[in-house]
């Protein structure tokens, strides 16, 4: 079996409240993985994160401090977590979420 069949993808709306914001919205999609490696770059605006489940480097901004704090308990805990990309062939995170624990 290929490995993307193992891989849960679902998508959701983005929730905003702003009207200029409402005119950008997408579908944003989320990939079930386990964090491999976090790799800082010192004096970059962005830290490079490298998961189990692919071979692709994503990149997550320095701004977002809790998904980069999400992002390191998870490795260090061996935690899977629902990664949130713009698309299915994007590298850019977007949005880091704790993973149903009901869905196994």
């Amino acid at each position: 079996m290929p490995v993307a069949e193992f891989v849960r993808i679902r998508e959701c709306g983005r929730n905003s409240t702003n009207s200029a914001t409402k005119s950008f919205m997408s579908k944003r999609h989320f990939r079930e993985m386990t964090v491999a490696h976090i790799r800082e770059h010192k004096g970059a605006d962005y830290v490079e994160v490298m998961f189990l489940e692919s071979a692709r480097f994503y990149k997550l901004t320095t701004k977002n401090d809790r998904a980069l704090r999400i992002l390191q308990d998870a490795l260090a805990n061996r935690r899977s977590l629902n990664v949130g990309l713009a698309s299915l062939e994007s590298n850019i995170i977007e949005e880091i979420q704790e993973r149903d624990e009901g869905h196994a």
